[in-house]
């Protein structure tokens, strides 16, 4: 059977956490797909063996998203029982043809989705638009806060629906501090053209979860979560970049469900 290799880290490296006999764990996912995994961890370096009934583009991502999750299991507990801020990161994958891979989480597509600055990281000095972003950011924690709640969703993708919704409800809330929250939601979809019905598709899917149950969410909503999330934090960067103007229709088309 077809045989790869997950390499990492636990971060911060100067923890030097090792964990001695880790079980071994099976796995079983869509289309028979059966995953045996052992897990190592030593000095802060985490290896996981990957067994696979078979592999390809499809499994891969599963085999992926398993290892990590048992492997942040572990260290969970190492953090848990000692207090340490601690996580686990994945950079390389070895193939069952012992090719290397290297890994960085990612979303294709997102970047596309983002119109307020693009930043160029040669000369970003040169890049006005980002200079302001990072003023704004700076001068503004509940925005630094909600961009990294939303930004999380792509290396936390078990956590993408409740980050997604806690940053848009960050957003609402700085559209009026101390307001109701039913007059910040209607100055949010006005300043953004934005209809009730595609912010709540967000919400809608983190409301099981911010009360502790753990239901299955499709692949394919939880990303149009994320890219709907990306959409809103976007066209809020960009009102905050136009001094808190509403945003023109013309350029920003109204943003509505189109889900049945």
């Amino acid at each position: 059977m077809p045989k790869g290799r997950f390499l990492g880290s636990v971060l911060p490296l100067t923890a030097r956490i090792s964990i001695p006999e880790i079980p071994y764990a099976t796995c079983y996912g869509e289309g028979g797909l059966v995953l045996d995994l052992e897990i190592s961890i030593a000095n802060s370096i985490v290896e996981v063996d990957c067994t696979m009934s078979h592999f390809d583009e499809v499994t891969f991502p599963y085999a992926h998203v398993k290892s990590l999750d048992l492997a942040r299991a572990a260290v969970d507990l190492v953090a848990f029982g000692t207090g340490w801020g601690l996580s686990v990161n994945f950079h390389t994958f070895i193939g069952p043809d012992r090719t290397r891979k290297n890994l960085l989480p990612s979303h294709e597509g997102l970047s596309q989705l983002c119109t307020a600055y693009k930043p160029t990281f040669a000369q970003p000095q040169k890049d006005k638009d980002f200079q302001k972003m990072l003023l704004l950011v700076f001068e503004e924690p509940p925005l630094f806060l909600a961009l990294h709640d939303l930004t999380q969703a792509i290396t936390e993708s078990h956590h993408a629906p409740v980050n997604c919704a806690r940053a848009i409800e960050g957003l609402r809330t700085m559209m009026g501090p101390g307001e109701p929250r039913a007059k910040q939601w209607a100055s949010f979809r006005h300043s953004l053209n934005v209809q009730e019905d595609y912010v709540r598709l967000i919400t809608d899917q983190s409301v099981a979860a911010r009360h502790g149950e753990r239901p299955f969410i499709h692949g394919s909503l939880v990303q149009e979560v994320v890219e709907r999330s990306w959409m809103l934090m976007n066209r809020f960067l960009e009102f905050r970049k136009r001094g808190n103007q509403p945003l023109p229709l013309a350029e920003f088309p109204s943003l509505a469900n189109t889900r049945s």
